[in-house]
């Protein structure tokens, strides 16, 4: 019985797999939160860059 156990717990801590798509969930996450934040101070840079080409285009 103690065998079985060890084997299982052998199992579960050799496998890695898991682990992995834990990693790449926490760098998904990261990602959004960094594009999340950056993405309110440059939304003035384009307001203004985007003023800029509207105003300076001939109608």
């Amino acid at each position: 019985m103690l065998d079985l156990v060890l084997v299982s717990v052998r199992r579960v801590l050799g496998d890695r797999r898991g682990i992995s798509a834990i990693e790449y969930g926490v760098l998904g996450a990261v990602v959004v939160v960094a594009v999340a934040a950056l993405s309110t101070q440059v939304d003035g840079v384009f307001d203004k860059v985007f003023s800029t080409i509207t105003a300076k285009v001939p109608t």
